[in-house]
């Protein structure tokens, strides 16, 4: 049918699963026709489709021919592709296990500096999760990328076990967010002071050249890089789908080492030799290839055609992409509140009642259909947002019956409710009855907002129980979800009363006991049974459970998924019909959308697309669906440039077939904005100054009104583009010169969908500007003759975006920062001239590059007559804020830094900074003509020390010169050393140079490093962003100033151009650049400084043409940057009436500018104190404190942000005055994240731009942390004020806090068993649920999951027989844990068995199961075991079965599960550390099985051994470290005692210290406790049974108590909510609530004895801001001492020092004093007692407590860290809790201050530095401090502890001493608090007061 083709062809079915060949003589000549995407952005992509026409002479390929070898085995919807062999090979690596590698060698195994480099393309740069890339050596080195762009240098630590090392970029990886680029990181293992650093780079090629981006981050500890026989490896993996590897490059400590380039022409070969003889082999499905896959998708149609004699048989493949199928005939996607609820594991009945108007009958999903009175008004309510209609209730009502259902001693009903604007005084909203003695409960609510439920017995007796409650917030017109929760508890019924309002994280929750009375089944459910008038009350989604569940179980579902990512979105509603996505560009700036309504799946995915502006289509190389993100296609450089005479089809096209210039959004369900373009000649008005009305609508899916007003802007933008429009752009790969050019060949086809095309060297009779489109769809056609590839593109310049910058300068990632220099060249080369001039160079002189840093070398002359300059690349600058590091050798060398000196380099006239080492002095000089006069006061005497770096700043602005001088390894001091005025010295601009003048002798030398130059003049510079993907703004305002005559064309020569506003850019580092003048390009290499409103460019005209223009005539940017429509950082555009370009470009002004779209005020009406990013919240500290009109914050610190405040800056501030301590994130005025600045991590010393609508949200410390673990790009962030609330009293059981809502009991336990943490059970049972009962029984409690091991054959559980192990369970309300072989032989995958298994759960029942493949994989002599020589076969078995299971259940956790310790040792611990941190992406839990076994643990010592610590590999404490620093939960996958006869004699037998110990270890760290799975085998081995006392009678009992001391009090689940005011937990009266607000910054605290003489708190001075009540003691604690009417006087003194603003804090112990807190409930209850007493008197209280035990050196950490979160659980995270260890028990304390700190749980942490001689000793304050710090405590919780008096010589302090080593540890650490033990003369004799004075002069 063919003939030869220039390329080969294939076309493959997928059969068998594999794929089968069509043969290419098989292929009619006709060819294939190919079809993608869509015409322009305004149509929705048509399904992908291809057509081929192949011969089939035996009838093989007709499905329906009996007599075909494949009859049955292709059809409709059969996989089919298409690919052809042509371009330049690469090496391609799909999506799972695929890389390749080369042996290592000792070349490949660096062991300190090394340099990585890749040439790669993505599918994204924004993965999903962290994926390693580019090279690697598992276990030694390796760069990764995360999910927000960052690049990460990792190596593993030999110097610190093992441990995986990493340092992450400070910005992410610039350019396009998708396709191909070079990435580099460098490794400086010993970067001076201690430490190492790395740097980032990028660049088009591994070529270069190379540009760094972001700082270059300095952490502690010199690296050094472990050594292992691991091949080096080109890694990839899932999440980052196809990636293609061009090459890579290692060095090892500057060689060159590895080399690969990986595109051999002779595909052949399967591997490549790099330049140093390293063999490369692709591994798994990488391979080296040039075959492009050119369509995927599903055969549709296959008709056959014959000629009449029955000749020439052919078959038509018509095949198109999974979008077919989806549209055809698809049904609704169910609301988002159905499809929630019908999933619920414990669900027995539930009726949606979204019915239509005219049903008969209410559906269930479960249980029997409902009914309805005619009064009910079916689908009256049709405006909630996560559903359809419900009916209204009026006077009517429905009955709903479940059906026979199971007693099962619990049961929860649920519903949704919009409550009507007014209710009768008190009706029944709900009637349940049960099978029991417990007949009804009604549900009443009120007029008053209220509702509370009474109880009626099978006898008619009953009543109300407990009192009417208001459920939180607006309860009228308000979506609530509302839930009874009945559990039958002895002989009561505990009913819990949950509301949330919908879609929420925060409730109220409240528990009633109902008499003596039993619970049956739900019987009947009856809404509004009395058939009161309700009106408009709705309801709808009445569920009912037989389990009681969280009731935030569908939380998102009930908000309708509002404020989800479009690109989220559509990857669950591919997730849920089965179809694979995939995301180009995933991450910020995506569209956030509105509520989800019902819709067909292919529907809600459309939608989203037309939302974000992206492409939805099917991906080119596999089935399934891909969306390119809108701002992925923005500024991006062009994937394929092309010339002219390289192409078959160009034709420009200018009509109006997308001009639309009056543009209409409506949000959905929201507002409606409108932009219009009224000026330009594309503008609404009527020719020729415009082209008149072009009007659209729309309405989109959007998330706030603000993004509808973008939008608008956005669509006008696209259809006032002034350029050309080319609809088609073509090629023909046939062509002679292409075929030539497999280069260009490879990239053509490379171009997919949202990619830019240019296209230059147009011929003459086209418009000169090179050709710049955006590819929105392709047409491909393949013959023997042709291969035609027709691009159908939009023009590229919209999509010109920007990140706006006000009107700074943004290069490398520095909003300020003009040039920057790390010397990073060659040894031996010159200085980078793109950031240097030549200045002054004398005789023999040089700059040169040597070791990372630059040398200047003062030459060969002699006496003082040497010297060498250079000139950093910008034009003449008045004002700088000038960075650099500087190094002196041993010569007699002096260094020069000049700013606003000549452009010779002499520094003649300026001003000079002179830095001598040789006379120990730095000084600052105004020079004229070499005559010096002193600026700086003097000189400054500073000893520098040879070979030590120090840095210099030289900060001049106006007539002020600043400048401090520091050793560059410290922090930046905050004082200046110079801070003086020059009123009469030189204010015209000038250089910025550096110098080096030598002294008698030849060859001096400075070495200088780390230069920064930053603008402090801002507002002359109008340009942003830095190649690659330079942004430039543009300016509207802009004319000649004079007549520009016509020129030859090309020729050079100079204009005036006058601009109002802000003026051009005069930096040579923005330059040259285009700009547009009446039609003519015009190239600019120079802009000189303005004079008035006047500036002279220094041009070359056009090539083609340069025609006169007269003055007035505008001038404008040739390419513009533009706001997208999620413009980040800038102005909103203006609404219809505004002029200018919204949507186009902006000016750069501070403002935003006319021309930018107008401005927006920014902020908010209220105040706010609270910000919140998703569930998380932090309180606001102040907005612009300092300033006029702002509010909050801390004087004492820069910017006023002190110390764990949260700050918000807005305008009309331009810039941050923060310092490096701390996190910036730049927020949208639409509310959303569009940049992280981590400042401590870049240590940048400049501030963050604030933008001139949205803010910038600055945090140090705890709040710097808040925001780096919530505040990720693209996350929506809202300001609220405060909410008040009185408090709740409290039921049985219940108790909230005074803003509303803990969790029942006062606790926060969201598990069924009511415990901190997940607590399973081994059940080896078959068909049965005796053990588990019996086990839950033991407990008193309901388990939440049970563990199960079957055996292999049966894992799969996909029939009858084969799902014992786990049927049994089905619908009773536990999770599963399945524990099984990773694998039956490690030579075979298992991805099958494990996806069947996960399949059959959750068709069980079982959706988010725990999944244990491979369970103690570290042990030897299995099947499944990992060793040394197989442990990357068992890594890629591993992720088979990951990615199976995930595929089949898609909320399933997979636990990656070994032995503690090392195990049995068959696999080295380098290598399972590489195992844990290489598959991280593909499990969700991380931990081990740990036993009382090898060996037990009876006391704490042992146990502290056994569990060791973060950094002692293999012990529990380490691999918890390991979970959280991967961001993974931990695991305890099997633990119990051991009594068995398996290890007899390193066993613990009845082991009640184990089972106690154990229990607390996993309540401290409960929240990252994921499951604990207790192992209950009665078997002879183990014997570790609990559920009987034969065996093991005491570590039953322990167990038992634990169980009941961490489920004390479980209830309903709730969010909790604000503290303060309130009642305890129990329904008891509090005492007094606890003194709102964090705990302060700056803190001067005083210990009062209550059992001395002198128990007068009268004498306490009225300054002093903190009591601490010295002190309670005994078991339970109380206060000790004092007569009755001495305490009744201090209690009164007390109440009124906390009225006025004092804190009252009770300390625990003292020298000598006896304290138990091994009984915790009793202990709580003594703290509760001290809190009543105190509170007996009006205005009295306890706002914490301070843990002083000083009996011993042990100190009861895990009592001490559940008491103390307790405490703050019960009285509000205001209730502060402080340490003051003593010298003899620090050791114990510290390690406690740090788990208390982890738990959140500690405010104040200071050690007594008294009492021992030498005390007045700053040095002890230091080293203790630093201690402290380096193990975790946070600077802004320490403090020092002082006395006046001791009865130990020199054990004390004076005030004047006390006063220094406060203002020293300030200075030092920034420390600001401090306590005073005093005793009773120090009251009276002044010296309380003294002191207090003094910290607060320091403080």
């Amino acid at each position: 049918m063919s003939r030869g083709w220039t390329y080969p062809l294939g076309i493959d079915l997928w059969v068998d699963g594999a794929w089968l060949a069509i043969p290419l003589t098989d292929v009619s000549s006709e060819g294939v026709s190919i079809s993608r995407g869509r015409a322009d952005e305004a149509g929705q992509p048509d399904p992908a489709e291809m057509t081929a026409r192949v011969r089939s002479d035996d009838g093989r390929l007709s499905p329906r021919n009996p007599r075909s070898p494949l009859f049955g085995k292709i059809g409709r919807n059969t996989p089919v592709r298409c690919w052809v062999q042509a371009g330049t090979p690469r090496l391609v690596q799909p999506a799972g296990v695929a890389h390749a590698e080369a042996p290592s060698t000792t070349a490949l195994s660096p062991t300190a500096d090394f340099d990585l480099r890749a040439e790669l393309a993505l599918p994204s740069w924004r993965p999903p999760v962290a994926c390693w890339l580019g090279v690697s050596k598992p276990g030694a080195y390796g760069m990764y990328l995360t999910p927000e762009g960052y690049l990460v240098c990792a190596w593993w630590d030999p110097g610190q076990s093992g441990a995986l090392r990493a340092i992450t970029s400070t910005s992410p990886v610039p350019g396009a967010a998708a396709g191909r680029k070079a990435i580099r990181v460098a490794l400086d293992a010993d970067a001076g002071s201690g430490g190492c650093s790395a740097s980032f780079y990028v660049a088009d090629s591994i070529a270069g050249p190379w540009a760094q981006f972001g700082a270059t981050p300095w952490y502690a500890g010199v690296a050094q890089v472990a050594t292992n026989a691991t091949p080096a490896q080109t890694p990839s993996g899932d999440p980052l789908g196809e990636v293609e590897v061009y090459a890579v490059q290692i060095r090892n400590a500057g060689t060159l080492v590895a080399s690969p380039v990986f595109d051999h022409r002779d595909t052949d070969s399967p591997s490549v030799t790099d330049g140093q003889g390293n063999v490369w082999t692709p591994v798994g499905a990488a391979a080296i290839t040039d075959q492009h896959v050119r369509f995927a998708g599903e055969v549709t149609s296959w008709p056959v055609a014959w000629q009449p004699d029955g000749s020439s048989v052919t078959v038509t493949l018509n095949c198109h992409g999974v979008t077919r199928r989806l549209g055809q005939g698809a049904s609704p996607v169910a609301s988002p509140a159905r499809r929630g609820i019908s999933a619920l594991p414990g669900l027995v009945a539930y009726w949606p009642l979204e019915d239509d108007t005219r049903a008969e009958a209410l559906t269930a999903v479960k249980g029997r259909p409902g009914s309805a009175t005619d009064k009910v008004t079916l689908a009256g309510q049709g405006d909630i947002l996560c559903s359809d209609p419900v009916p209204t209730i009026g006077r009517g009502r429905i009955t709903l019956r479940p059906g026979p259902l199971p007693v099962t001693g619990e049961a929860q009903i649920r519903w949704l409710v919009r409550p009507a604007d007014t209710l009768p005084a008190d009706a029944v909203l709900l009637r349940i009855k049960t099978s029991g003695t417990l007949a009804v409960l009604d549900v009443h609510v009120t007029s008053a907002g209220t509702w509370y439920v009474s109880a009626y017995s099978s006898h008619d007796t009953g009543g109300s129980l407990g009192s009417a409650w208001s459920p939180p917030g607006a309860w009228f017109g308000r979506d609530y979800r509302l839930s009874i929760e009945l559990r039958q508890q002895g002989a009561v019924v505990d009913v819990g009363m949950v509301a949330v309002p919908a879609g929420e994280g925060d409730g109220l929750a409240l528990t009633v006991s109902a008499g003596t009375i039993t619970l049956g089944a739900i019987t009947e459910i009856v809404v509004n049974p009395d058939g009161a008038d309700l009106g408009d009350t709705a309801i709808g989604h009445v569920s009912v459970e037989k389990a009681i569940t969280t009731v935030f179980d569908i939380r998102e579902q009930l908000s309708a998924y509002a404020g989800e990512r479009a690109d989220t979105r559509i990857s669950r509603a591919a997730a849920e019909v089965a179809v694979p996505f995939t995301a180009v560009g995933a991450g910020g700036g995506i569209e956030r959308l509105g509520p989800q309504r019902s819709a067909t799946a292919l529907d809600l995915m459309r939608q989203a697309a037309e939302a974000d502006g992206g492409i939805l289509a099917e991906p080119r190389g596999r089935l399934g669906l891909t969306y390119r993100t809108l701002a992925s296609m923005c500024g991006q450089a062009p994937t394929v440039t092309l010339q002219y005479g390289q192409l078959l089809e160009l034709a420009p096209t200018d009509d109006d077939q997308r001009t639309r210039n009056n543009v209409s959004v409506t949000r959905d369900g929201g507002a409606t904005a409108t932009y219009r373009r009224d000026t330009g000649p594309m503008s609404t008005l009527p020719p020729p100054a415009g082209v008149g009305i072009y009007d659209d609508s729309v309405t989109l899916s959007l998330g706030s009104d603000f993004s509808a007003r973008h939008q608008a802007s956005w669509r006008v933008a696209l259809g006032t583009v002034e350029d050309a429009r080319w609809p088609q752009i073509g090629v023909d790969l046939y062509d002679t010169a292409l075929v030539a050019d497999q280069d260009v060949t490879a990239a053509i086809l490379r171009v997919d969908l949202g990619d830019r095309v240019d296209v230059t060297d147009l011929p003459v009779w086209l418009p000169p500007d090179d050709v710049r489109a955006i590819v929105q769809g392709h047409e491909e056609t393949i013959t023997p003759d042709a291969w035609r590839v027709t691009w159908q593109c939009t023009p590229a310049a919209p999509y010109d975006t920007g990140v706006y910058a006000g009107s700074s300068v943004l290069v490398t990632g520095d909003p300020t920062m003009l040039v920057s220099d790390d010397f990073t060249g060659a040894d031996g080369a010159a200085w980078d001239a793109a950031k240097w001039d030549n200045g002054e160079i004398r005789a023999g002189a040089s700059a040169t590059q040597q070791g990372g840093m630059g040398v200047l070398n003062a030459g060969t002359a002699t006496g003082y007559a040497g010297g060498c300059s250079m000139l950093v690349d910008l034009a003449s600058r008045a004002d700088a804020d000038v960075y650099i590091d500087v190094q002196f050798d041993t010569t007699e060398a002096f260094f020069k830094l000049h700013q606003r000196a000549p452009s010779d380099g002499t520094g003649q006239t300026g001003y000079e900074l002179f830095v001598s080492r040789v006379d120990g002095f730095f000084a600052l000089a105004r020079m004229t003509s070499y005559v010096a006069v002193d600026v700086g006061g003097g000189q400054r005497a500073y000893s520098f020390a040879a070979g030590t770096t120090y840095r210099i700043r030289y900060r001049l602005q106006g007539t002020r010169h600043q400048v401090k001088v520091w050793p560059a390894a410290d922090a930046e001091p905050t004082a200046w050393q110079i801070d003086a005025t020059d009123p009469d010295g030189h204010t015209s601009p000038g250089r910025i140079d550096v110098q080096v003048r030598g002294g008698d002798l030849a060859g001096a030398t400075v070495k200088v490093d780390r230069l920064r130059v930053y603008a402090l003049d801002a507002s002359s510079v109008a340009v942003a962003g830095a190649s690659p993907g330079a942004a430039r703004f543009d300016s509207s305002t802009s004319t000649l100033a004079a007549d520009l005559a016509e020129a030859v064309p090309g020729a050079t020569g100079s204009m005036s151009v006058k601009t109002t506003g802000p003026k051009w850019t005069t930096s040579s580092a923005h330059l040259p650049l285009d700009v547009r003048v009446a039609g003519e390009t015009i190239t600019v290499t120079a802009i000189g400084a303005a004079s008035g409103d006047v500036q002279t460019f220094t041009v070359t005209r056009s090539g083609e043409v340069a025609p006169a223009h007269a003055a007035g005539t505008p001038v404008r940017l040739a390419s513009p940057t533009r706001w997208s429509a999620r413009p980040r950082g800038g102005a909103l555009p203006t609404p219809s009436t505004g002029g200018g370009s919204g949507g186009g470009s902006g000016s750069g002004s501070g403002s935003g500018g006319s021309s930018g779209g107008g401005t927006s005020s920014g902020g908010s009406s209220s105040a706010p104190t609270t910000v919140a990013i998703g569930t998380a919240t932090y309180p606001l500290a102040g907005t612009n404190p300092g300033t006029t009109g702002g509010t909050g914050g801390d004087s004492g610190y820069p910017g006023y942000r002190g110390v764990d405040q949260l700050i918000r800056y807005q305008a009309p501030l331009t810039v941050t005055a923060t310092n490096q301590w701390g996190v910036e994130v730049t927020v949208s005025a639409a509310g959303v994240v569009t940049a992280v600045n981590n400042r401590v991590a870049s240590q940048s010393l400049t501030g963050t731009t604030v933008p001139s609508t949205g803010y910038v949200l600055s945090g140090n410390g705890a709040a710097g942390d808040w925001l780096l673990a919530n505040a990720t790009v693209g996350a929506a962030v809202s300001l609220t004020g405060t909410s008040t609330g009185g408090g709740t009293t409290g039921g049985t059981g219940g108790g909230t806090t005074g803003g509303g809502g803990t969790t029942g009991g006062g606790t926060t336990a969201t598990t069924r068993s009511g415990l901190p943490f997940p607590m399973f059970v081994f059940d080896n049972t078959t068909s049965s649920t005796a053990k588990v009962d019996a086990f839950a029984g033991m407990m008193a409690r309901p388990i939440d999951g049970f563990d199960v091991h079957p055996a292999w054959a049966d894992l799969p559980g996909d029939t009858t027989g084969r799902k014992y192990w786990f049927s049994a369970h089905a619908g009773r309300g536990y999770n599963v844990q399945v524990s099984a072989p990773l694998v039956a032989a490690i030579g075979t995958s298992a991805a099958s068995t494990w996806g069947t298994c996960a399949t059959s759960l959750v068709a069980g029942g079982f959706a988010a199961g725990i999944y244990r493949p491979g369970l103690e994989m570290n042990l030897s002599g299995k099947a499944d075991s990992a060793t040394d020589a197989n442990w990357t076969t068992w890594k890629t078995r591993f992720i088979e079965v990951s990615n199976a299971i995930r595929a089949a259940s898609p909320n399933a956790r997979i636990f990656f599960c070994a032995n503690e310790g090392l195990g049995s040792g068959a696999i080295s611990q380098a290598n399972l550390i590489a195992l844990v941190e290489q598959l991280a992406p593909y499990y969700d839990i991380l931990g081990v099985d740990y036993y009382d076994q090898w060996e037990p643990i009876f006391t704490a010592s042992q146990a502290a051994a056994r569990f060791g610590s973060a950094s002692t590999f293999g012990t529990m404490n380490w691999w918890l470290a390991k979970a959280r620093a991967l961001g993974k939960k931990f695991g305890l996958g099997e633990w119990g005692v051991s009594s068995g006869s398996q290890w007899a004699g390193h066993t613990g037998n009845d082991n009640p210290f184990y089972i106690q110990y154990v229990m607390d270890w996993l309540a401290q760290n409960a929240a990252d406790i994921a499951v604990a799975a207790y192992f209950e085998e009665p078997d002879p081995y183990l014997r570790s049974d609990l559920t009987t006392t034969a065996t093991n009678p005491a570590a039953r009992s322990a167990f038992q108590a634990k169980v009941a001391q961490y489920s004390a009090g479980a209830g309903s689940t709730g969010s909790g909510g604000s503290t303060g005011g309130g009642t305890t937990g129990g329904g008891t009266t509090g005492g007094g609530g606890t003194t709102t607000g964090a705990y302060p910054a700056t803190m001067a605290a005083v210990y009062k004895k209550i059992w001395s003489s002198d128990s007068a708190m009268s004498n306490v001075p009225t300054s002093c801001r903190e009591i601490r009540l010295s002190f309670a003691q005994g078991a339970p604690p109380a206060l000790t001492g004092g007569t009755s009417a001495g305490q009744a006087a201090m209690l009164a003194t007390l109440a009124q020092r906390r009225a006025a603003g004092t804190r009252i804090i009770v300390s625990i112990g003292g020298a000598g004093g006896g304290i138990n807190t091994s009984n915790r409930t009793q202990f709580l209850s003594g703290i509760a007692s001290i809190r009543s007493l105190l509170a007996s008197v009006s205005g009295g209280g306890l706002d914490g407590l301070d843990w002083d035990i000083e009996i011993g050196g042990s100190f009861p950490t895990a009592d001490a860290v559940y008491i103390s979160t307790q405490l703050k659980s019960l009285y509000g995270s205001g209730f502060a809790i402080t340490m003051a260890p003593n010298g003899s028990n620090v050791g114990a304390y510290l390690p406690a201050a740090v788990q208390l700190h982890q738990a959140g749980a500690l405010d104040f942490y200071a050690q007594q530095y008294y009492d021992f001689g030498g005390a007045s000793n700053y040095s002890n304050i230091s080293s203790r401090v630093s201690e402290a710090i380096s193990r975790g405590l946070p600077a802004s919780k320490l403090g020092i502890g002082f006395a006046l008096t001791s009865p130990v010589s020199g054990g004390a302090w004076t005030v004047s001493q006390a006063q220094s080593a406060m203002a020293q540890a300030k200075a030092q650490f920034g420390i600001r608090k401090a306590y005073l033990w005093a005793e009773d003369g120090s009251f009276t004799n002044g010296q309380v007061q003294a002191w207090l004075n003094a910290m607060a002069a320091v403080q």
